[in-house]
Order: C-alpha cells, then structure tokens, then sequence
C-alpha cells in the first residue's frame, strides 16, 4: 500500500452537528486513504494531526471495497462486551441530563474517573469474542457544544489517554458511574481534510450504547470525482452538565477509534424501548 502524505495545512475540520451528533473517525479515514492512493490515484493527502499508529484488532476488521470511482473502508465492532467482574457489570438506569430530560444510562457500580481541567473522563475495559482487549472510553465536557471541529476530537481523546495512562494516574477515583444509553446514526462531508477539490471524502456512522455492550459503525468512502466536493462510592453522571464524547481504543500510543460528541438531542428518553436485533436488521437493510 502507497504511504499517506500528511502535508495538508489544516488546523481545523467543521463538522454539523446532526440531532445532537456529531463524530469524526481517524482509523477508516487512514485505511480508506492509504487504499486510495494504491487503487485510484497514487496518492493521498491528510493534515499532520492525523499522523499515527492504527489500533490492530480493529484494522484487522475493516473491509474495503471499491465503489463508484473510489474505495470505502468499513469498520463493524460487533458487540463488544464489558469486561468486568460480576459485581461491578453495569445496568439499565436512567438519570435526569443538563436538559431536564429524564434519559436512559448505562450505570456501573464502580468505574474510575479522573478530572482534568474541568473535564470528567473515563474508560471501562471491554473485549471482543476472541478475548482481544479494548476500552470504551466517556468524556464530559463542562457545558453542551454546538460548534464541533473533528480535528480538535481526535487531539482532545490523544491528550486525555495520555494523561489518563501518564502523570494524571494519581488522581483516579473510583464512582458509582452513569454514561447515557446511546443509539445514533451519523454522517458527514469532510473532503475539507484532503485539501483537493478532486476528491470527495465522506464518513457515516451507527453506534449502540446499553448495559449489554457497544457496537460501532464506521465507514469512510473516499471518492475521485471530476466536479467540486460537497461500589459505595460518589455518583457521577456523564451528561449532567454537557455534552459527552464517546471512542473506542485498543494501546494509548495508537489513534482513537469512532470519536463521536453527543447531546441531549441525541440521547434516548428514559421511557424509550430499543433492541439489538432491530439495530442489526436497520443496518443491514441501509
């Protein structure tokens, strides 16, 4: 595979932010690349910021095709389920948001959260069904945002993992933590991060969030085209105050996978029913 040129001067990547969502991913976005450049053009170029190592077991899931003058990489968790001991496996909960909505939440007993400049985060180990290790990861931030920049999502999730696992360890504590139940679909334009008016990029996501696991959905597709683009412990709620973040990684050296920001808009009410078989018969139906 032809190597990726990160020589692209952009510090910045609006994305809309639809029904409360808006998500941004850095892993198909290189798989889909890379393919681009062996396939189509010979080359392909991204800004500096997303320089890095790729997360092993979810590169070995994507599936890539060859669609419409360019190629789509595909990243399909399956359920990934949470890896913990009995005592601390989580719940269908619900709690009241930054919004006054009652929403559904995925409670755990205990789980470690650590503050850093006023920004909440924690990670929960999961495991796919070979037993390979991965973490689900939730940040809070301190009041909701309407104004999103995928560029600034990845820096953000680097910079928390790496506090998370560096010199912020000390400050890990352990709460009675509740994340809101997620179930979204997502997608946008952001040809902007090739800088080449040739070339179409576009990301599209569904993720599930509940007591039962997460399952994540990412897809690039990057297109030539001849025109324009277009335990007794404190409580701590995830989206008592803001807007929460939510990605998947596998080593903190490595990038963060599906960075999705969500909102109340987005969140399910507590009254609200929901299924996995439904969400794997929507998908395969799209």
């Amino acid at each position: 595979m032809k190597e990726i040129i990160f020589d692209v001067p952009l510090d910045s990547l609006a994305l809309p932010v639809k029904g409360g969502v808006a998500a941004f991913d850095p892993v198909t976005l290189h798989i889909a690349g890379g393919e681009y450049a062996e396939r189509i053009r010979g080359e392909f170029h991204l800004p500096p910021t997303l320089r890095g190592a790729l997360p092993m077991a979810l590169q070995q899931l994507a599936e890539v095709e060859v669609v419409h003058g360019g190629v789509k990489a595909t990243i399909n968790t399956g359920l990934l389920q949470w890896d913990l001991e009995e005592d601390r496996r989580p719940v269908a909960s619900d709690f009241k948001c930054y919004s006054g909505l009652g929403i559904q939440s995925v409670s755990f007993p205990g789980a470690q959260v650590i503050e850093m400049d006023g920004v909440y985060a924690t990670s929960v180990p999961m495991k796919f069904p070979d037993g390979v290790r991965i973490n689900a990861w939730f940040a809070e931030l301190p009041s909701p945002v309407q104004d999103v920049d995928g560029l600034a999502l990845l820096r953000r999730a680097q910079h928390w993992m790496a506090r998370w696992y560096g010199p912020d360890t000390e400050k890990i504590q352990t709460y009675a933590v509740d994340v809101p139940v997620l179930d979204i679909t997502y997608e946008s334009d952001i040809s902007a991060v090739a800088a080449d008016p040739l070339t179409l990029v576009e990301q599209r996501f569904k993720a599930r969030v509940d007591e039962q696991g997460v399952e994540v959905i990412a897809e690039t597709e990057v297109q030539y085209t001849s025109l324009p683009p277009k335990l007794d412990s404190p409580s701590f709620y995830f989206g008592k105050r803001g807007a929460v973040l939510f990605w998947l990684s596998e080593q903190p050296d490595q990038l963060p996978f599906a960075i999705i920001q969500t909102n109340a808009d987005a969140w399910l009410e507590a009254e609200d029913f929901w299924d996995w078989d439904e969400y794997e018969e929507d998908y395969e139906e799209d």
